[in-house]
């Protein structure tokens, strides 16, 4: 067995989703480049929180399945303010 056997390459990415349907176990989401992905919506944790259309979340590929990671909140830019 080589190195590459062994190895499990993971990559993420920010979409937003555009079909959740827990009855059918199904969430599509799109990327930014606007290619739509399926989502592996079968193994969570019982606090597992469904997606809503329309919400921006961070995506994992795992050995080519989709799978979420979690919601995405943009930090909102902090102002510094002078002491006087």
């Amino acid at each position: 067995m080589g190195l590459g056997d062994h190895v499990n390459i993971q990559l993420k990415r920010g979409v937003k989703i555009i079909t959740c349907d827990p009855s059918q176990r199904l969430i599509e989401a799109e990327t930014r480049n606007g290619e739509v992905i399926s989502i592996n919506a079968y193994y969570y944790t019982p606090i597992f929180r469904w997606p809503m259309s329309g919400e921006s979340w961070t995506v994992r590929e795992e050995n080519g399945s989709w799978f979420l990671e979690g919601i995405y909140e943009a930090q909102e830019p902090t102002e510094e303010k002078g002491i006087s």
